[in-house]
């Protein structure tokens, strides 16, 4: 499983997740929090490492472009001397590398399925975030494209579904179409995969937002 969750800072060391913030009285750069993120047991980054919330998703949007450009991407974070890395491996493999905080943190996920998660979860904080600065929708949007941005004829949404989620995820999806009795068409599994990428759900929960996904659209080929 790969979880990527961004928390804001409400106090010092207390943190909530950044959707709940209802109100923001600080500068767009000085929101202060951390972008949680773990593959499997892993735990990469975390609340401990917390800093300026939107520059630290700008820079981990620039470095996943040049991951999907050249194969490797890194960034710093912007208020102290943490490095992460990523670095294209074979059959589908990334290595992901943290440093800097007097610990070396590394894994090995499966490229397509951590961009899928990182593209969901910070897709949905740029959106939240344009909704408390819309003045600054444009800065914002910058950092977004980046985040999406694919290189000609590599398009992420070409990969196979089952590569761009976990197994579990994959097997409460087919158990919500036994049970309904038909399969997603292309669009409702979009939205799905789009929705419960890099989020912390159990099975359970998988398979009801996948069986509502179901019986609130149309009969699709699979």
């Amino acid at each position: 499983m790969i979880v990527v969750e961004s928390y804001a800072m409400i106090r010092p060391r207390e943190f909530i997740q950044f959707a709940s913030m209802r109100d923001i009285s600080t500068e767009i750069d000085l929101i202060e929090g951390a972008v949680e993120i773990a593959v499997g047991d892993c735990v990469l980054v975390d609340t401990r490492l917390w800093d300026y919330l939107y520059p630290l998703w700008a820079y981990l949007a620039d470095s996943v472009s040049k991951l999907r450009a050249t194969g490797a991407g890194s960034f710093r974070f912007p208020d102290q001397p943490i490095q992460v890395e990523f670095e294209r491996r074979p059959e589908g493999g990334l290595q992901i590398t943290v440093s800097g905080d007097g610990e070396n943190r590394g894994v090995i996920a499966h490229e397509s399925e951590f961009l899928q998660a990182l593209r969901s979860r910070g897709s949905g904080f740029f959106s939240e975030l344009s909704t408390h600065f819309p003045a600054e929708r444009a800065l914002i949007e910058r950092s977004w494209k980046r985040l999406l941005r694919d290189p000609v004829g590599s398009l992420l949404a070409d990969v196979p579904w089952e590569e761009r989620v976990d197994k579990r995820q994959s097997s409460a999806f087919r158990q919500a179409e036994r049970v309904v009795g038909r399969c997603m068409n292309t669009a409702q599994r979009e939205r799905l995969i789009s929705d419960v990428a890099g989020r912390r759900l159990s099975f359970g929960e998988l398979f009801s937002r996948a069986e509502r996904e179901l019986r609130g659209g149309q009969p699709g080929r699979s």
